[in-house]
């Protein structure tokens, strides 16, 4: 059995240590595991694309860390807005820069 002071939820500023050194590993740490792949993802692909725009979205995945905690249904609501922005973002960046 595991002692009840080992039970507890990852804190938000571990999470953005962990986000520091690869974007989405602290959602992943907290069990928002959709988060993370989306900015482990996002982060990766801005940073190929345009490095300005990567660290734009690296301080925004470190902001996400240090805002919502652990996994719960009304952050991934709160977020699917600004998830659709974001892509609707990169896409814009692609098009624009004509990288493809």
């Amino acid at each position: 059995m595991v002692p009840p002071d080992l039970e507890k939820p990852p804190t938000n500023l571990a999470c953005t240590i962990f986000n520091f050194m690869l974007p989405g590993v602290g959602q992943l740490f907290q069990g928002r595991i959709i988060i993370g792949l989306f900015w482990s993802f996002v982060v990766a692909t801005t940073y190929i694309l345009y490095l300005p725009v990567g660290l734009a979205f690296h301080s925004l995945c470190l902001f996400d860390g240090l805002i919502f905690g652990p996994s719960k249904p009304d952050n991934l609501m709160k977020l699917s807005g600004g998830i659709l922005l974001l892509v609707a973002f990169i896409y814009y960046l692609i098009l624009r820069n004509d990288y493809f």
